[in-house]
């Protein structure tokens, strides 16, 4: 089990840009990402219990069971790798989630210094046409400080304190209007 501290910022992609359009299509980043099913066994006003599902080229099918406290740029992160159980995570997904599934796909790229990891999702879906940006910092100082490549500021907007955009709000809520 992993605990950490999780600093982070969220963009939402306003107007995707012939820039991100070709990024997505890129064959060395469609290779690179992930592609994620994520369901909530519990969201209440204190925290949330996640169920995931990644896949990727690389590294195969990894489940997780994430336990993530309530908060907008700092949260207490807990995260267990679980052993896989296909026709089980199949059942809960199925059956035990509050509200929908989340299905996206996530495409990492690295700031213009090489010293920031930027996750894409691009969502699929109940919320298709979504996108959205993350990125995780290692101190608050630094998320602050924090800008945004160009290529991507110029198409998306800051949603980092909206609870409408954290991903166990858009499994209940669906998209914002």
């Amino acid at each position: 089990m992993k605990t950490s501290e999780e600093i982070e910022r969220k963009w939402l992609v306003t107007t995707p840009s012939p820039e991100l359009q070709a990024f997505f299509a890129n064959a060395a980043n469609i290779s690179n990402s992930t592609v994620i099913r994520q369901g909530y066994l519990r969201i209440d006003d204190q925290a949330e219990t996640r169920l995931r599902e990644g896949y990727n080229v690389f590294l195969g099918k990894v489940t997780t069971l994430t336990f993530k406290s309530k908060g907008d740029l700092v949260r207490i992160e807990h995260e267990t790798r679980l052993e896989r159980k296909d026709a089980l995570n199949d059942a809960i997904f199925a059956t035990g989630c509050v509200g929908k599934v989340i299905e996206k796909t996530r495409f990492k790229a690295m700031s213009p210094d090489g010293t920031t990891k930027i996750e894409i999702d691009l969502f699929k879906g109940h919320l298709e046409g979504l996108i959205l940006i993350e990125v995780e910092f290692r101190s608050e100082d630094a998320a602050r400080d924090y800008i945004l490549p160009k290529w991507l500021s110029d198409i998306s907007r800051e949603v980092t304190d909206d609870k409408r955009y954290k991903n166990a709000s858009l499994a209940v809520e669906g998209l914002p209007a």
